[in-house]
């Protein structure tokens, strides 16, 4: 079921979103722009399967991400909270922002 869903969404259709996203993985900053062309009415959710799927990031990165809460997500220049507002849909031209926190002290 999730295979049929990710070929649903993460196929090439008529919303245009570019996607910064800016991770820190293992001491190193990855931050990586994408520009998707993504069906009408995908969500944030959709957009973080279709960034698994497009495997710049380590196996089921943003599926993780899915669930942590100290997650910044910038969408329309406002914060999303994760996973609260991942079911925001998408329109044409929006641009979402990703930034993971940093531990530290």
């Amino acid at each position: 079921m999730l295979g049929l869903l990710k070929k649903r969404i993460c196929q090439e259709g008529l919303v245009k979103v570019k996607v910064t996203v800016g991770v820190f993985i293992e001491g190193k900053n990855m931050t990586r722009e994408f520009e998707l062309d993504l069906p009408e009415g995908v969500t944030l959710r959709e957009v973080f399967i279709c960034l698994d799927e497009k495997g710049s990031f380590p196996r089921n990165f943003f599926k993780k991400m899915m669930k942590d809460p100290r997650i910044t997500l910038i969408h329309r220049g406002q914060r999303k909270d994760v996973p609260d507002d991942l079911s925001t849909k998408l329109e044409n031209g929006d641009e979402v922002a990703i930034i993971s926190s940093i531990a530290g002290g």
